[in-house]
């Protein structure tokens, strides 16, 4: 990644792209995912990002009794997780709108990765 890629909310958008992929696996549940959960996700990043770490566990578990594929691909995700949490703790205030703009390009980035790698997995179906 470039340094505009390792911003604080850059970052967290990365973050929560991870979470919801996680939780995609578990429950087969893709809410996260809306837009205006993304937005609200950005109002403030560590209140939003702290509720859906409390939940890693659960989605692993999950994913795991889903069976080989959705564990293995779970693993992998969770694995990714201490990479996208800013040395300097995540954001406690709002984003200003060039810092969701940030949060928005690294969401949409890690997406694209997880959607080529486990789209049919993270899909409801």
């Amino acid at each position: 990644m470039s340094g505009g890629e390792r911003t604080a909310p850059h970052l967290c958008g990365r973050l929560y792209a991870t979470l919801e992929a996680l939780c995609a696996l578990g429950t087969g549940g893709t809410w996260m995912a809306r837009p205006e959960e993304v937005r609200k996700a950005m109002q403030p990043p560590r209140t939003v990002l702290l509720r859906h770490l409390r939940a890693v566990g659960e989605h692993l578990h999950l994913a795991v009794r889903r069976g080989p594929a959705h564990g293995e691909a779970a693993a992998e995700v969770f694995a990714a997780i201490p990479g996208f949490v800013p040395t300097g703790g995540l954001p406690a205030g709002n984003l200003g709108v060039a810092e969701a703009a940030e949060f928005t390009a690294g969401y949409e980035a890690q997406r694209a990765v997880y959607e080529e790698k486990h789209g049919p997995l993270t899909r409801r179906g």
